[in-house]
């Protein structure tokens, strides 16, 4: 049986001299970065979180083992809806509890895929880990001002929950900071910028999240490192 009661496998690194060591991120963790939403389309999308949150994905189903239907990807937007569901077929997943690729009427291998919805349609559902991808970086929306909707998106998870954003544009509003008082806030890499992480930006994730597993990596690797492996 895979137990997964605190997310498999993430380390939390100290990015300032105060904070002290852990050794996972307990149930509920959200990941920092500063991405900026591309909104060219009629729907945003951010690339590089999707990548960030494809390569959570990967982690938890090849290296933990969580069986694909144990997880489910959220979003608020339909374009990042579709990105995020084209690179997650892309990856052809399967664990070791998943059964072999099924054959389609051409002979070619089919792939199981995880649950990747918008938050409105995952509504009154449950999963037992849950990484919400709020794809905007840079400007505050209705969507995230909306507390029914806020309170969807961070309340399906049985087990574990992972959020990827901008902490510090969330921290504008009331029920976000709410949220960011209950989960541990780790940034995606020991620097979440090209440049050194300015007080400000450590004092809001003064953790860096490292992924571990002694069978399949060398070392602990930083998130964006692993999705670089991928990507």
């Amino acid at each position: 049986n895979v137990e997964y009661t605190c997310l498999p496998g993430t380390v939390l690194e100290p990015r300032v001299p105060e904070a002290p060591a852990v050794a996972d991120a307990g149930r509920a963790l959200f990941v920092a970065h500063q991405s900026s939403e591309d909104v060219e389309g009629l729907s945003p999308k951010n690339e590089a979180e999707a990548k960030l949150v494809c390569a959570l994905v990967h982690f938890y189903a090849v290296v933990a083992c969580v069986p694909l239907d144990k997880i489910t990807v959220l979003t608020p937007y339909k374009g990042q809806l579709h990105l995020l569901r084209n690179m997650i077929r892309a990856m052809q997943l399967a664990t070791a509890l998943d059964s072999a690729p099924k054959r389609n009427d051409t002979g070619g291998a089919t792939f199981a895929s995880v649950d990747v919805q918008t938050v409105d349609t995952f509504q009154g559902e449950e999963n037992d880990i849950i990484i919400l991808s709020l794809t905007r970086g840079r400007s505050l929306t209705r969507f995230l001002k909306t507390q029914n909707r806020v309170c969807v998106a961070v309340s399906r998870a049985r087990c574990s929950f992972v959020c990827l954003g901008n902490p510090a544009m969330l921290l504008q509003l009331e029920d976000w900071r709410n949220v960011l008082r209950g989960v541990r806030i780790a940034a995606v890499d020991k620097e979440t910028s090209q440049e050194a992480p300015s007080l400000v930006d450590a004092a809001i994730a003064p953790y860096s999240l490292k992924l571990a597993c002694p069978r399949h990596l060398s070392g602990p690797v930083s998130l964006r490192e692993y999705a670089g492996r991928l990507f």
